[in-house]
């Protein structure tokens, strides 16, 4: 396009400028409400993963070295705890364990002991963040892990 003096006019108006950067402004928004809201339900598989690994890890550790294997989870320090490394669990998750012969416990340090070859003290790890709880049951029996997801 010329305009009268015979040069030829480039750009965007203003007009273009501001629905462009509305748009923008609206894409933003909503990639960051969808972000927002993604993130606990992120921490909690996360902390799910770190929590199944570990107890795994330690009935495999018995089984193959033929050792007991303490995992250890503080309830009021909010980790678990094992072969000397801790694994955080974060302060939107809430932890609680059901022992077999206590029940529901909510405070203090629990114990899950992996006996050489197969076996453990088992019980149940409840993790929960807005209205999604995972279950892992640990079998006496076996020492398998089992995950559960509740919603």
């Amino acid at each position: 396009m010329k305009n009268n003096k015979g040069h030829s006019q480039r750009g965007f108006t203003l007009l273009e400028l501001i629905v462009v950067m509305t748009l923008i402004g609206l894409m933003v928004g909503i990639v960051g409400v969808n972000l927002g809201m993604r993130l606990p339900k992120e921490k909690l598989k996360a902390t799910v993963r770190d929590v199944v690994s570990t107890l795994r890890y330690a009935k495999n550790r018995a089984q193959t070295k033929a050792e007991q294997v303490v995992v250890r989870i503080d309830l009021d320090n909010r980790y678990i705890e094992a072969f000397n490394k801790k694994k955080a669990i974060p302060e939107s998750i809430e932890i609680s364990v059901f022992d077999p012969e206590q029940g529901w416990i909510n405070n203090g340090v629990y114990k899950i002991i992996f006996f050489p070859g197969y076996g453990c003290s088992g019980g149940e790890v409840m993790l929960k963040a807005k209205n999604i709880v995972y279950s892992i049951k640990v079998s006496p029996l076996t020492g398998s892990t089992h995950v559960r997801k509740i919603e």
